[in-house]
């Protein structure tokens, strides 16, 4: 029987490190960053046994790579089961369901999760990580290396723990130029044909993935004043010649949750980045999200991430 997707738990930035990693160190935990520019870099040694053998089915709000150096276990991505040994890349969708049980009495190597914030701040090309293949709805989410592969990208993740424990005014910008020459090398050395995912029924999946590359499409619109508000969700469906509640529940059984939902949690970043990073008063960045009422933009804003506009800044 098909599991019931809306009822995994999803781990996010707020309380993945202490629900996931059982027995890790909290000293010196970070250096300040917005809670949307979320960034962790951990060593493994030993890490998933440090919570459980098996990891049950869940979902996570941010993006996570592995890289597996030694140990093996198998790792399942949404319905794909795929077996994990040493010199091996994994890479992990917001929304997508993973579940992990080890095969070994050791793992080693590294793991990354990060926002999507994070590693955009400051790129003109703010689709840069929806570009690549193996972060693609759909892709395949594991890559075996070759030794010396492998070794070049520990050195990178290596570098960034280094840099993480030196916690400068710095850190940051080090730490996300090193995040995109990491992802850059390995879309240089993967294409889309290492990264497409087989699988038998994938109508859900094709559909979600053509509704969440019409709203980018959308945003990235918008974010350059080409257009002055998003789609209604009615209008996708009417676009994908499916009904409303159609893709909502097509999008949710995919994602664990709705188109509306998707749009809601967009806006409320792209109204983060804004108030963040530009000059423009909260009612001009309420009209350039498509609100024409500034007031329910406050509220909405409030009502999505527990504090007000102007709070935030």
């Amino acid at each position: 029987m098909r599991n019931n997707k809306s009822k995994i738990p999803t781990f996010k930035v707020n309380n993945f490190q202490r629900s996931f990693f059982v027995g890790r160190d909290e000293k010196g935990d970070t250096y300040p960053l917005p809670a949307t520019q979320f960034f962790e870099i951990e060593r493994i040694d030993n890490l998933f046994n440090k919570c459980e053998e098996c990891r049950e089915p869940h979902r996570i709000d941010f993006y996570f790579l592995l890289l597996l150096t030694g140990g093996e276990g198998v790792h399942t991505f949404d319905d794909q089961e795929h077996y994990i040994k040493e010199n091996t890349l994994c890479f992990v969708n917001p929304d997508m369901v993973t579940s992990w049980n080890s095969q070994t009495d050791y793992q080693q190597g590294y793991s990354c999760s990060f926002s999507e914030e994070f590693i955009h701040l400051g790129r003109e090309n703010k689709r840069f990580l929806h570009e690549l293949p193996f972060f693609k709805l759909g892709g395949s989410a594991v890559l075996p290396l070759q030794p010396e592969q492998a070794q070049y990208y520990a050195t990178l993740l290596e570098q960034m723990c280094l840099e993480k424990q030196r916690n400068t005014i710095h850190s940051p910008d080090i730490l996300r130029t090193l995040l995109q020459l990491f992802l850059q090398k390995v879309q240089s050395e993967f294409g889309p044909k290492d990264c497409q995912l087989k699988t038998t029924n994938n109508s859900g999946l094709r559909l979600t993935k053509a509704f969440m590359d019409l709203y980018h499409q959308d945003f990235d619109l918008l974010r350059k004043g080409k257009i002055n508000q998003p789609k209604q969700i009615s209008a996708y469906a009417e676009v994908l010649g499916i009904t409303q509640n159609h893709m909502n529940d097509t999008v949710k059984e995919v994602t664990g949750k709705s188109a509306g939902q998707h749009i809601q949690d967009r806006l409320t970043k792209e109204a983060t980045m804004l108030l963040m990073q530009s000059h423009l008063s909260v009612s001009e960045i309420a009209f350039k999200l498509g609100f024409n009422d500034p007031s329910y933009f406050s509220r909405f804003y409030k009502k999505n991430t527990g504090v007000s506009p102007s709070a935030l800044r």
